[in-house]
Parts: structure tokens; C-alpha cells; sequence
């Protein structure tokens, strides 16, 4: 059974983290050896520096995002949770397909987390948002 306060520092610790840029933070709710999916990523990255190495390669891309939460609910060890990032395209992101330049565009797209809790810490996560979405936002489709 994922705790209370265990929720409250991921979601609230999380977006804190990730607005102010504290990578060490954002690195602490992570299992050493967290395994992680996401639509840059549907094979899996695995391990906490991974981790904040994608949150750096996102905030280099985003320089200015917000994260603000919506929702967040739990059963036994998973908590999913509803964020909504608010960002401007102010950098390069680089994806599958190449590099995508800066356009200079602010996008706002939802974005959903599901995570695994073991100890305090996340062990495995699934993340999801609209790439089609958040591309025709900067222009690239």
C-alpha cells in the first residue's frame, strides 16, 4: 500500500522539483534502478540517472516549463496521476526522427504518470501524453 505521504511527495515533490530545476530532488523519488516507459521510450529506460538525464534533455528543450497537477489517486502500490505541462519550445528536442529546432512556440498538453511504489520510492513508471498533439502545437505535423 503506497502511503500517503508517499503520494504527496511524488506529485507535489515532483512538480516542485521539476519547476525549479532541482535535478537532485527529482532524482530522489526514483529507485536506483527504476524502470521507466514512455513514448520517447516504449522499450524502457532503466536507472534514476537515466531518469534525470531525460528530465535535463526535457528542461533544455522546455526551459520554462510548469508542471501543475491535476489528480492523483492510488491503489495498493500504484498511483496514477494527472499533470498538465505548460511549456515554450525555446530549444533543440531531440527525438527518434531527428532534431527538432527551437520554434519558439508555447504548447499546454496533458499528461499522464503511472507508478509503481516500493519502499518509499518509485520502482517502475509508464508515462503518457500526446506526442500528435504536442507536435502540431510546435508546427512540426
Amino acid at each position: 500500500m503506497v502511503e500517503r505521504s508517499d503520494i504527496e511527495r511524488f506529485v507535489e515533490g515532483g512538480a516542485q522539483a521539476i519547476n525549479a530545476g532541482d535535478w537532485d530532488a527529482y532524482g530522489a523519488l526514483f529507485a536506483p534502478d527504476v524502470v521507466i516507459r514512455s513514448p520517447g521510450a516504449p522499450e524502457g529506460t532503466v536507472g534514476r540517472e537515466a531518469r534525470v538525464q531525460f528530465g535535463r534533455a526535457f528542461a533544455a528543450a522546455f526551459p520554462d516549463a510548469r508542471v501543475e497537477p491535476i489528480r492523483a489517486f492510488s491503489e495498493r502500490d500504484l498511483v496514477c496521476i494527472e499533470v498538465r505541462f505548460r511549456v515554450t519550445h525555446d530549444g533543440p528536442i531531440v527525438s527518434p526522427g531527428g532534431e527538432i529546432p527551437a520554434t519558439g512556440r508555447v504548447v499546454e498538453f496533458p499528461y499522464c504518470i503511472v507508478a509503481r511504489f516500493k519502499d518509499g520510492e518509485v520502482v517502475e513508471m509508464d508515462e503518457y501524453f500526446d506526442q500528435l498533439a504536442m507536435m502540431r502545437q510546435l508546427g512540426v505535423v
